[in-house]
């Protein structure tokens, strides 16, 4: 009988070690674990996708870049957006502005905008970005798109939206591809 006891207490101490091993094993696997950076946070192309939400989300600066037909306010589309994002954005531009668009450089004086130029059109037939203006700089691709909502209440209060991609090898964004 002892040694029936005695193997018992064995057993369950070696039970208890096995869980205090797989607990320490856990813990350290869970500050080990550190996720991949991503290039793309405190980078140009944040700062750049931060700049130009400012710019279409600010309904003041969206009027001087809009249009009116027939009294009402159309977005742009196509080169003419992008003519007129850079004439708000860059101080080269002036040439291009129209209306009351002009180059803000209390906003847009810092920005890396300046250095984007205008891309390489999409050629995507996805009815999602129809009428885009793509912007790029070396290793960033911006497109901003008019709002195609069939509720005229959206695109009243986001006229445009805005997609954008790093970068790398190719000099479109997946997105893009049919």
């Amino acid at each position: 009988m002892i040694y029936f006891y005695g193997s018992l207490g064995v057993l369950m101490l070696t039970g208890i070690m096995a869980i205090f091993e797989m607990a320490i094993s856990f813990d350290n696997q869970q500050m080990n674990f550190r996720p991949p950076n991503d290039s793309y946070l405190g980078s140009k192309g944040q700062a750049a996708d931060r700049d130009l939400m400012t710019l279409l989300s600010t309904p003041k600066l969206l009027n001087s870049m809009g249009r009116t037909v027939g009294g009402q306010q159309q977005p742009w589309s196509g080169s003419s957006l992008c003519d007129q994002l850079m004439c708000r954005v860059d101080p080269g531009s002036q040439s291009l502005c129209q209306g009351t668009n002009a180059y803000d450089g209390i906003l847009f004086g810092q920005s890396p905008l300046a250095s984007y130029r205008p891309g390489l059109q999409t050629t995507s037939s996805s009815p999602g970005l129809l009428g885009s203006c793509a912007l790029s700089s070396s290793d960033h691709r911006v497109l901003v798109v008019p709002n195609a909502s069939a509720d005229p209440i959206d695109v009243a209060m986001r006229p445009y939206r805005l997609y954008s991609c790093p970068l790398e090898q190719e000099s479109t964004c997946s997105f893009e591809e049919n």
